[in-house]
């Protein structure tokens, strides 16, 4: 018949019951919180005394280890489940602006040339799909209908003014250009014409890097969103590696954004990426201590 033991583990301060079928020898079992292997014995009449009972001046009394708090596993589970549909919802978003990225579309792009009546003066818009039209600008305005969305090349010049470039992107969800797109200011610098005066306000040079970029955001935060659901699954299970790379997956997720160049399409859904960051940290800063106790090395049983 096998004798119950109520046990504390040294280690991490759980208690439990052990059975042994062998009351008069020492038994083994293992702690099902942290892996530590456990000797103990049965209870004896009369019960055996120890050196440290014998001679207690001499052993000071150590200290039992504290228990895991009872909050920390539903609170770890909460974290994960929270990141795992922030980074899901997110890279929803991705998505849908990519697909909302490729509807058709064309703008008016226009502005002023500076200094205003430079001799010569013209500009020259190059677009997707081949749309290209040159002007001349004596009155130094020009307005330009039916620009697709996307990539928009402009160069501007004048004699005895440098050729200025300025790279844009326009699209139905973003654009590089702050204001009104029929509103631009092309200031040109004195020179001998030759000289190219480039400014490039995008990382997106066409429609299909933007898209391209928008989805390869979602496919990431996707695969994070899948990781750090493992991490629940490992919270709930107590495996505690899964929660650790359920973590660290959810602080790494933010950083795809500026990697890809997509955080300035929305400052709003930057924000709330980092806000995963924060909370992948907060789960490992609750899973670290436990995971490095359970690293220890266990005797052989």
């Amino acid at each position: 018949m096998a004798t119950p033991v109520d046990l504390r583990c040294p280690r991490c301060g759980m208690r439990l019951t052990a059975f042994t079928p062998y009351p008069q020898v020492t038994s083994y079992t293992r702690c099902p919180h942290c892996a530590s292997v456990l000797p103990f014995v049965a209870p004896r009449e009369p019960a055996p005394l120890f050196s440290w009972e014998v001679y207690s001046g001499l052993y000071p009394p150590t200290p039992l280890p504290h228990a895991p708090s009872p909050w920390r596993r539903p609170a770890i589970v909460a974290l994960l489940l929270a990141v795992t549909l922030l980074l899901g919802t997110l890279g929803g978003v991705f998505a849908w602006l990519g697909s909302d990225a490729l509807r058709p579309g064309t703008l008016r792009v226009g502005g002023t040339i500076a200094p205003s009546g430079a001799p010569g003066a013209w500009v020259s818009i190059q677009g997707e799909n081949g749309f290209v039209v040159n002007l001349t600008v004596p009155a130094g305005a020009f307005t330009i209908s039916g620009v697709p969305y996307g990539g928009v090349l402009i160069r501007a010049g004048a004699m005895n003014y440098s050729i200025l470039e300025m790279q844009l992107f326009f699209s139905p969800v973003y654009s590089s250009v702050t204001g009104n797109p029929n509103q631009l200011q092309l200031s040109l610098s004195p020179a001998n014409g030759s000289s190219v005066n480039i400014i490039d306000t995008t990382a997106f040079p066409d429609l299909e890097a933007f898209v391209a970029g928008l989805w390869s955001g979602t496919g990431l935060l996707w695969i994070s969103a899948l990781v750090t659901g493992l991490g629940v699954l490992g919270a709930r299970r107590d495996r505690i590696p899964l929660v650790v790379v359920g973590g660290a997956s959810a602080m790494a997720a933010p950083f795809a954004l500026p990697l890809l160049g997509i955080d300035v399409i929305n400052e709003a859904l930057t924000a709330v990426a980092l806000a995963a960051f924060a909370v992948g940290l907060a789960v490992l800063l609750l899973v670290l201590p436990e995971f490095a106790r359970a690293q220890r090395p266990v005797e052989p049983i």
